[in-house]
């Protein structure tokens, strides 16, 4: 646990250390998620990423024999999988094999229950992907990851570093400032920032490190923005929905 009584710098590079001692995603899945950024790479060298991973391996042959889309022949390689399948619902797929584990457990420094930030984290993937269409706008293919990614630092602080949110909560209700400005006074560092290193960590794209990074200040974010606009609108879609919060609530400012 981080020593509350510490400077905010000390804190947050004792946060940063504590990022780099947590386990890396699987190989297979970070390879295949690059991949798939790239639209002349084919279904064999996607195949070859993938079978890398027995688990991996396993849930893209069963998704690709449901009900869902198991018409016809019965599939038993991973080549003809990703065709059935298709490079988005593949990207889904694999995104949400790396978020499941720890988006889906409880945040006690957040005060979110089991399955609270997976609700709140797919609401945001989904809204994302949502509104690039009512805008008549192309989604990147990065949107559906990027919004079920976009809050794994809460899972980090809140799980992982043990913080304790209290003096976060009491900054942010009794002065009005916004949550994770709080976060920044208190620890030297926000989930935002926290998400992205470990994203970086971890191998993912740097685009859907930009989306987590920014998610709450889009206006300050670098270069192309569309996506850090998506993930910020349908974050606060869903937080005012009460799709998934948790105790910082509505405490954020929109941009």
């Amino acid at each position: 646990m981080i020593n509350q009584g510490s400077a905010p710098h000390s804190r947050r590079e004792d946060i940063l250390a504590k990022v780099q001692e947590i386990e890396s995603i699987p190989t297979a899945a970070a390879k295949t998620l690059q991949l798939l950024q790239d639209p002349d790479i084919g279904a064999a060298e996607l195949a070859r990423a993938i079978e890398i991973d027995p688990g991996l391996t396993a849930n893209i042959l069963r998704m690709a024999n449901s009900a869902v889309f198991g018409t016809g022949r019965s599939i038993s390689s991973v080549r003809d999988a990703t065709v059935r399948l298709g490079r988005k619902r593949l990207r889904d797929l694999v995104s949400s094999a790396i978020a499941g584990p720890l988006v889906k457990q409880p945040v006690s420094g957040y005060d979110l229950p089991a399955g609270g930030l997976w609700q709140h984290s797919v609401g945001v993937a989904v809204a994302a992907e949502e509104l690039a269409k009512v805008l008549d706008r192309s989604a990147p293919a990065c949107t559906f990851t990027a919004g079920l990614l976009h809050d794994i630092g809460k899972v980090i602080l809140g799980t992982f570093v043990g913080v304790d949110a209290a003096p976060i909560q009491e900054l942010a209700f009794q002065e009005e400032v916004s949550f994770e400005e709080a976060e920044r006074r208190v620890l030297g560092i926000d989930h935002c920032e926290v998400g992205a290193v470990l994203l970086g960590h971890w191998g993912l794209p740097e685009e859907i490190m930009t989306a987590v990074s920014w998610h709450h200040r889009p206006d300050d974010s670098p270069g192309e923005v569309f996506l850090v606009d998506l993930i910020h609108a349908a974050d606060n879609i869903c937080m005012m929905s009460g799709i998934g919060s948790g105790q910082d609530g509505l405490n954020y400012i929109p941009s």
